[in-house]
């Protein structure tokens, strides 16, 4: 009899552990999904961005243009006052994109 009981207190523990272990697995797998899911999110929100960028293309408007090229187009002087040596750097076009959307 102690022998069974035993044996069924065994298997109890056995069965509880084994099931934290399938808890984990099960948990792992979801966030697996979860993280494919945010990858395929993330690339249509890229091809959705890529698309409006061409499409404003398309309807000639203006994108930014490096600030070397930019700078070009700076008079050298404008009624007596002459400019310095002008300065600048480039945004990614990622930054800029983000900035279109707000």
């Amino acid at each position: 009899m102690k022998r069974v009981l035993l044996l069924a207190v065994a298997g109890g523990l056995f069965v509880s552990a084994c099931s934290d272990k399938m808890n984990e697995a099960a948990e792992s797998l979801k966030n697996i999904q979860t993280i494919a899911e945010s990858a395929d999110e993330a690339q249509k929100t890229q091809t959705e961005l890529e698309k409006r960028r061409d499409e404003r293309r398309a309807k000639g408007d203006t994108l930014a243009l490096p600030y070397a090229e930019l700078q070009k187009y700076l008079p050298g002087e404008i009624a007596g006052y002459k400019a310095g040596e002008p300065e600048g750097s480039n945004t990614e076009w990622s930054e800029v994109e983000k900035s279109d959307q707000s």
